[in-house]
């Protein structure tokens, strides 16, 4: 049921997401999109191995997994964040 609710609440942030990009005309190429994606799925994995961890009572090996899948799952989202700004930048 958790996962389930997961999944409807990433489905509405995706959608209001393209209608913001939408409404604002911010062009975002293909292969932001798959940066992006890879980056949301690390940090979907990262959170479920983190959970699994806590409901297991290994707490230091969470930590760690969100040290080491988790910061380079946001590292990657920013840099897709990156490139759509200044791809829109030179746009203008």
């Amino acid at each position: 049921m958790f996962w389930g609710i997961i999944g409807f609440l990433l489905g509405l942030g995706i959608l209001a997401l393209v209608l913001w990009l939408r409404a604002k005309n911010i062009i975002v190429k293909w292969y932001n999109w798959l940066i992006g994606g890879i980056g949301l799925l690390l940090l979907i994995f990262t959170v479920q191995n983190l959970l699994g961890c806590f409901i297991e009572q290994e707490e230091p090996a969470g930590w760690f997994f969100l040290l080491v899948v988790g910061l380079p799952s946001l590292i990657i989202m920013a840099l897709a964040c990156s490139l759509v700004i200044r791809g829109n930048r030179k746009a203008t």
